[in-house]
């Protein structure tokens, strides 16, 4: 008997592909997790340490002092940009301004910002507060935090030349010298999914079955199997239950129908709508088909002439429709 075409086996390659998609399929679904209850807890941002100056006592004419402190927001928000000053006085401009985050906890971030300032006149300098503005999502009413700086000094020092800056600005770095370690990382945690995500797919393709063929020409095969059929098999139901099984197989495997799927009906009717078979064959086809279910469904009886008429039918059906030029 014609045996079908065997189901997809459960190949390792595809385990493995599985194996590989779970870890970034699971820290997605924590990410997820994590945002969402963030914006559900809504944590009010805050400082997350005491601010920095260096110069700890003030800074000399035309040097930098360099002022940095850290605030902890929820997941959803981050800091945004520019800095607001209050109280700066003329003669202390800002150079340079800088953000990033620092570390990560479960519904929070923390982010460190910096700021370079240029005094250009000496004197004490109080009062000087920068705020930071967190990115919408807050509460209603919620105020920027407001960082006050401690009273500083600067002293004289060397004046800048007229015309001239009294601190070189910041030296233009190349691109990757720029990138913090934080985007060094997000870099390599993208680089590695993608190369996880295409490792995958090619290990998934390779693992993917072969369409099951038969091991010799369809029509070979079910003439051979026809050829066994008679040589054996007395009993009219079970030589029927065969000889239907080899038919539809083979008609499964020359025209691409899916017959061992349908019933009776379900296939002549198909066959009626795609007519890849000339009438009389259909017809014959659809004879030899119901006859075979009167014999195994309705307890019907068979004769041995029948038995024999019906197998030179199926035989007849086969050599007909074997095609004139075989495939190579």
């Amino acid at each position: 008997m014609i045996a079908p075409p065997p189901p997809p086996p459960s190949h390792p390659r595809r385990r493995t592909f599985l194996l590989l998609a779970l870890p970034p399929l699971l820290a997605a679904a924590l990410t997820l997790a994590g945002l969402g209850l963030s914006l559900a807890r809504n944590p009010a941002p805050e400082l997350a340490g005491p601010l920095k100056l260096a110069p700890a006592t003030g800074a000399r004419l035309g040097a930098p002092l360099r002022v940095e402190w850290t605030v902890r927001l929820p997941w959803h928000r981050w800091p945004r940009r520019p800095l607001v000053w209050s109280g700066l006085p003329e003669h202390l401009q800002v150079v340079s301004a800088s953000r990033r985050p620092v570390r990560i906890g479960w519904l929070t971030w923390d982010w460190r910002l910096r700021a370079v300032l240029q005094p250009l006149q000496a004197g004490a300098v109080a009062g000087v507060t920068a705020e930071v503005q967190p990115s919408p999502g807050g509460r209603a009413g919620e105020r920027p935090l407001a960082v006050l700086l401690p009273a500083f000094s600067i002293s004289e020092g060397p004046a800048p030349a007229s015309g001239e800056p009294a601190m070189a600005g910041p030296r233009a770095a190349g691109f990757w010298r720029r990138l913090a370690w934080w985007q060094w990382l997000a870099a390599g945690l993208g680089a590695a999914l993608l190369a996880w995500a295409l490792l995958s797919l090619f290990l998934w393709r390779r693992g993917r079955p072969a369409a099951a063929l038969p091991p010799a020409l369809p029509w070979e095969l079910a003439a051979a199997e026809l050829e066994r059929l008679a040589a054996g098999e007395p009993h009219p139901g079970r030589f029927f239950l065969r000889l239907t099984d080899i038919i539809r197989h083979y008609c499964e495997w020359r025209y691409g129908l899916r017959a061992a799927e349908m019933t009776t009906p379900e296939f002549i009717r198909h066959l009626s709508r795609n007519p890849v078979l000339p009438e009389p064959q259909q017809a014959r086809l659809a004879g030899l088909l119901e006859q075979a279910d009167a014999v195994k469904f309705a307890q019907g009886q068979a004769t041995p002439a029948q038995m024999r008429e019906a197998l030179e039918h199926a035989r007849r059906f086969v050599h007909e429709t074997v095609p004139a030029e075989p495939p190579d």
